[in-house]
């Protein structure tokens, strides 16, 4: 019973810190690419904006979530062949003539990338950086783009507690290995 009240314990103060930040990123228009080669070589990455959001002392990111959209506000039809990335992770992908992204349609078409918990790691500076990297002709469009952090403080490791029967066991072995311990000394 002693060991399911620490486990609620343990849950309830470990969700107890938790705060969620929602960050945004601005849209992105990049310039017409003038190489128009097969295959196009990808561009330097673009950097569409950076973020930052507070990881307390003790606490650590533990969920993420970014959502954007291809195409602009401006010109919402579609984007170039893109990489999207966010501190070097490949979050979002158009690759040329990808329906959903690529290829003319109506408005704006939405994408969006959960975080796996390797990828979280990269998170705990408290700064996201997002850049795209144009991967086919024209030129790249995302729209705004959000990013949902969540931090939670670091669990606190428990050690499991024993058992009176146990417990009374490795307190007699540590007294038979005490003695004779004691006793080879004493040789």
């Amino acid at each position: 019973m002693r060991g399911v009240t620490g486990m609620v314990a343990c849950v309830a103060a470990c969700t107890a810190g938790a705060s969620t930040a929602v960050l945004t990123f601005p849209e992105l228009n990049s310039p017409p690419s003038l190489l128009v080669q097969d295959p196009f070589p990808p561009q330097p990455p673009l950097t569409v904006g950076t973020v930052t959001f507070p990881v307390p002392a003790g606490e650590h990111v533990i969920a993420a979530k970014i959502s954007g959209f291809w195409g602009s506000s401006l010109i919402p039809e579609g984007t170039a062949g893109v990489n999207v990335m966010v501190d070097g992770i490949l979050v979002a992908q158009c690759v040329k003539p990808a329906p959903e992204c690529w290829e003319a349609g109506v408005g704006q078409r939405p994408w969006s990338h959960i975080f796996s918990p390797q990828e979280l790691i990269a998170l705990d500076d408290g700064v996201a950086k997002l850049t795209a990297v144009q991967t086919s002709d024209v030129a790249v469009r995302l729209g705004v783009s959000t990013l949902i952090v969540e931090t939670a403080p670091i669990p606190v490791q428990t050690v499991p507690a024993l058992s009176a029967a146990a417990l009374l066991w490795l307190m007699a072995g540590l007294a038979v290995t005490g003695a004779l311990f004691a006793r080879r000394a004493l040789r």
